[in-house]
């Protein structure tokens, strides 16, 4: 019995040695196969995770494509454009991953309700992949900046604005009230945002690209931050919002900077406030013009629709017939057609308004003809001889979801008053942010020349 149970002992030592080898082998040799066939084979059911892992494997192919590499390439990045900081590596499992990519994907989805309304706003339609915007400039390197205040109900705000190619200087400051931009040849260009409610820092890339090919002189550009957003003053009260109080922030501006002659160019809803100033300065009595020039020199309408009924429609269309209701694709389809969010666009976005946002919030503008003057003697009508005759050109993306049956009443509206000439351009390739997209370029010289030739 002795010799018995002293084998048995023996065959259980025996045993538990096999086992821990076999587990020893397990956890050598089997899972780091299992672990690289995971990485190498993406899953259909988890795509975030698969494409994090994609992530991964073109980042290790940068580091000689070695399989140590590979399974040591970093799978998060937190990168400081200031100090430039370096790559930081975080352990790497399956758990990790998907626990990381399940809280991104809440944190977007919550998000996308957040805004979901906002129609301006890719903020509904973030990149899925990460990325810290593209590599244009965020802006030009010098301009003279400073404030001018507007009025609601015998309350002041402030409107921040900014002048690139300017031939004056601010003083202490900062306020250019006192200079002179007519110093200049070349008539300055004023430009209007879009939203409303998205700042104007998105389309500081006009200045790279409308320049002339005389180095020595530029065209001044003025940008301002409409009421409401970016570095100007956010009223919370609704009544202090409204198309025709912004054309009348406009008018203070131009007011405050002493501007004689000048160029006035709007993008999506900025276009319409470009069209209800001209629309004021259009109709003009004879001892009012007697003859002289107008001050607005041109009118530039880009992507900008005469409904915005029409253009929600549109949008709720292409976003369900088109893109399947997937808000990624309608942006990169019919917004911005770049690889990346253009860092200055995503920087509007972050800096946006809170109380008078998206076009939901002027969806029952409709653009329409003048054909009467109010004064203080009441409304004339005044003849097409006697009316302000601004050159306009109107600009419209080949995708824009601001789609043809939205732009197409423009040229009657000009027509209809007599304007001077009418020019319509359609941008190859691109959507709803032209300066950004395939043709940048072209456009830049096109609106730099439309402006030349009419100084």
């Amino acid at each position: 019995m002795a010799a018995m149970r002293k084998q048995d002992t023996n065959n259980k030592k025996h045993h538990r040695y096999h086992h821990f080898l076999n587990k020893f082998f397990f956890f050598c040799i089997l899972t780091p196969a299992v672990t690289v066939v995971v990485k190498a084979v993406p899953s259909p059911f988890y795509p975030s995770f698969s494409s994090t892992l994609y992530r991964r494997y073109y980042l290790s192919k940068q580091n000689k494509n070695s399989i140590a590499a590979f399974l040591n390439a970093p799978f998060s990045m937190d990168h400081d454009d200031q100090n430039q900081k370096k790559i930081k590596k975080t352990p790497v499992t399956a758990w990790h991953i998907i626990k990381d990519e399940t809280k991104k994907g809440k944190l977007q989805q919550q998000q996308q309700q957040q805004n979901k309304r906002i129609r301006y706003s890719p903020c509904r339609c973030l990149y899925s992949q990460p990325h810290n915007g593209s590599n244009e400039k965020e802006e030009p390197p010098s301009f003279v900046s400073g404030t001018a205040q507007v009025y609601r109900q015998n309350q002041s705000y402030v409107l921040s604005y900014r002048i690139y190619n300017s031939c004056c200087s601010s003083n202490e400051d900062g306020d250019t009230s006192n200079t002179v931009l007519s110093k200049s040849k070349l008539a300055p260009l004023v430009v209007l945002h879009g939203g409303p409610g998205l700042p104007s820092q998105y389309l500081y890339s006009l200045v790279d690209l409308v320049r002339t090919k005389s180095q020595q002189q530029q065209r001044p550009i003025i940008f301002y931050d409409q009421l409401g957003c970016g570095r100007s003053s956010q009223p919370t009260n609704l009544d202090a919002y409204s198309i025709s109080q912004s054309v009348d922030d406009l008018e203070k501006l131009l007011q405050h900077l002493k501007i004689d002659k000048f160029h006035l160019y709007g993008h999506s809803y900025g276009g319409v406030l470009a069209y209800e100033y001209a629309k004021r300065h259009i109709i003009k009595t004879q001892e009012e013009t007697n003859d002289h020039k107008s001050s607005l020199l041109s009118i530039i309408l880009s992507n900008t629709p005469t409904s915005f009924a029409l253009s929600n429609t549109e949008w709720e269309r292409l976003l369900k017939e088109e893109c399947g209701n997937n808000d990624d694709l309608f942006f990169q389809r019919y917004q911005c057609r770049t690889e990346t969010m253009p860092a200055s666009l995503l920087d509007a976005f972050q800096h946006a308004g809170t109380i008078w946002i998206g076009t939901d919030a002027v969806a029952d503008y409709i653009a329409s003809p003048p054909s009467v003057i109010v004064s203080n003697e009441g409304e004339k009508e005044v003849p097409k001889q006697k009316r302000n005759r601004s050159p306009v050109l109107l600009i419209k993306g080949e995708f824009d979801f601001v789609t043809d049956v939205c732009t197409r009443g423009w040229k009657d509206i000009f027509s209809s008053y007599g304007s001077g000439s009418i020019k319509e351009l359609t941008m190859k390739g691109c959507a709803h942010y032209c300066h950004f997209e395939y043709e940048k370029e072209l456009y830049g010289s096109i609106v730099g020349s439309f402006c030349l030739e009419h100084d």
